[in-house]
């Protein structure tokens, strides 16, 4: 009988611990899109492929709309795409995708695809793939 308790009382508290990750886990992904769609970013850093590409995103800030449609503008025009942000256990990720046939800004392509969210706060945010790394802060 008291094994039958004990085995109880740890799939009890087996039970809790995994209800626990899974909310955790849930609240990261929501802080991500919260601080995302909270107002304009700019990319200040952006090392990929060995280069360091960030003086090509000086004159450019980025809008995600919580519809997940994002927007990529300087002053001469604007560049349309989608984002997403998931998880897969602990790990937060953000996608985002940029519809730059014929607009001349193939600059976009360099950001685009899955990063990993490293740091994630309401400035600033630090993501990753693999060896290559951006860094979004937000201007407004």
């Amino acid at each position: 009988m008291k094994s039958i308790h004990s085995l109880f009382i740890i799939s009890f508290l087996a039970l809790g611990l995994a209800s626990c990750t899974k909310e955790k886990s849930t609240m990261a992904s929501d802080v991500a899109v919260s601080n995302l769609v909270a107002g304009e970013w700019k990319v200040t850093y952006l090392f990929r492929d060995s280069i360091d590409h960030t003086v090509e995103f000086n004159n450019y800030t980025l809008v995600y709309d919580p519809n997940g449609t994002l927007t990529g503008a300087n002053s001469l025009y604007a560049v349309h795409g989608d984002w997403s942000v998931s998880e897969v256990q602990t790990v937060t990720s953000l996608t985002m995708s940029f519809h730059t046939a014929h607009t001349g800004a193939d600059v976009f392509d360099e950001i685009a695809g899955t990063w990993v969210i490293e740091t994630n706060s309401q400035e600033r945010m630090v993501l990753h793939q693999g060896d290559d790394y951006m860094y979004l802060e937000r201007v407004k």
